[in-house]
């Protein structure tokens, strides 16, 4: 089953997330998966599951990234078949939250770190915050939850996520960009 979830990330955002559950009776384990970096910024979440009811350029670029990196297989989707809840937020720039570029993503930084905070830092907060919505849905089994981060870059921050979030038993990293 799949779902399209509104996760209230902070206290002034909201975010779009795709949640896949299997059609078994559940409760199931569960994967928070943290899509990469890649200098993609027009799809997120959609580059680990596969998109549905968005634009046709949308569904079109993920499917093409997803050929040209991951073997045409997206990695939500494979993992749900075999019995994984997954769940896949955008990270801030990416997809429905912006997509300004890599331009963009280094002023975010930029802007941040005046302020006396950092991106990886928001980005693992909000990362925890995803970690604490899947563990409370009734078809997850709260004590086995992984998150799954893939690249260099967010292969860290899935480190970071269960390192600091106890809901997350374990990590699956994959150094997988073009």
């Amino acid at each position: 089953m799949a779902r399209k979830v509104v996760l209230s990330i902070t206290g002034d955002s909201r975010v779009l997330a795709l949640m896949l559950v299997p059609k078994s009776k559940g409760p199931h384990p569960a994967v928070l998966l943290l899509h990469d970096h890649g200098a993609k910024f027009d799809i997120g979440k959609e580059k680990v599951i596969e998109p549905w009811d968005e634009p046709a350029e949308k569904i079109a670029s993920a499917r093409k990234w997803v050929s040209d990196c991951y073997g045409g297989r997206f990695i939500g989707d494979a993992l749900a078949k075999r019995g994984y809840v997954c769940f896949a937020v955008d990270m801030l720039n990416w997809s429905d939250r912006g997509g300004a570029g890599y331009e963009g993503q280094q002023a975010l930084a930029s802007n941040l770190f005046n302020l006396g905070a950092s991106f990886a830092g928001l980005i693992a907060h909000e990362d925890i915050r995803a970690a604490e919505f899947l563990s409370g849905q009734p078809e997850v089994d709260p004590k086995h939850i992984a998150a799954m981060g893939l690249s260099g870059g967010f292969s860290y921050m899935a480190a970071c996520c269960a390192f600091r979030e106890y809901r997350c038993r374990c990590i699956c990293l994959l150094d997988v960009d073009p």
